[in-house]
């Protein structure tokens, strides 16, 4: 199913992004985003549409979900790392089903993972404070590094249980393909469709939508009835989101040098 190179490419690539998209606001715009890594997966796996196909709905799954005040919530990345690379392998006609059946358990998996692994970083930060306290800086440099890249939490709740599945979890892949029944086939396409939703639905709840909803009328509209294409929408989107910035930055520019005039006429006049 998945030869030996393409298992170590995935666990490399799994552990770079997991640990540099904590590290670097760059990296984590990017290369955290779910759709990213299945482009990264599906490139290894030699099948970059259903890497691109399984990581946007992941996307989706995920938006509107963070782990505010150190909430540990279903971990997708890990779920894509898995799921992707066994889908492309299976080779049947509907690569994200399998990928659902495999994705979804492993991704609520991910939360006791999650928790496990901060409480591990927990012993990390302690000894980085005890070398602080003592003026060893180099030692608790050496200590973050060990920490953050060898044993830190993306190592623990990412990379850990991806090369398990990966090399050892072939056989309950092939049990999943072989016995999965019809029903559960439809459940999980019921599901592969109402997640995204569901996530997208999330997200809304924090943007400004009352304020802004005639953008989202014309995004249905553009969608439903004209281009039927995400890519000419979001470029559309992204030119209004232009608009509306370089407006509000001479709003404010006019707002700043008029209260400039009325505060040095008042010492004028004084």
């Amino acid at each position: 199913m998945i030869n030996p190179i393409q298992t170590i490419l995935l666990i490399i690539a799994c552990h770079l992004m997991g640990t540099l998209s904590q590290n670097s606001q760059l990296v984590l715009k990017f290369g955290g985003q779910q759709v990213t890594r299945g482009l990264v997966a599906g490139l290894i796996m030699g099948d970059i549409t259903t890497g691109l196909l399984i990581g946007g709905t992941f996307q989706l799954m995920s938006m509107g979900l963070a782990g505010y005040g150190g909430a540990s919530i279903p971990n997708y990345n890990t779920a894509l790392w898995i799921s992707v690379p066994y889908a492309i392998a299976a080779g049947g006609e509907n690569p994200l089903e399998l990928a659902m059946a495999i994705g979804i358990p492993v991704a609520t998996l991910g939360i006791q993972l999650d928790v496990i692994a901060k409480t591990v970083n927990s012993f990390w930060y302690h000894r980085v404070e005890s070398h602080i306290n003592n003026g060893e800086y180099k030692k608790a440099y050496r200590t973050i590094i060990f920490g953050e890249y060898g044993f830190g939490r993306a190592a623990l709740g990412q990379t850990l249980p991806v090369l398990i599945f990966l090399v050892f979890g072939e056989p309950i892949v092939e049990f999943i393909v072989a016995y999965m029944p019809a029903w559960l086939t439809a459940a999980l396409n019921t599901v592969s469709g109402v997640l995204p939703a569901l996530g997208m639905a999330l997200l809304m709840v924090y943007m400004p939508v009352k304020q802004n909803f005639m953008y989202l009328i014309l995004g249905y509209v553009l969608y439903v009835y004209f281009v039927q294409d995400i890519l000419p929408i979001t470029l559309i989107g992204a030119v209004i989101a232009v608009v509306i910035y370089n407006n509000l930055q001479k709003e404010s520019k006019a707002s700043s040098a008029g209260s400039a005039r009325v505060d040095a006429g008042g010492i004028g006049d004084e």
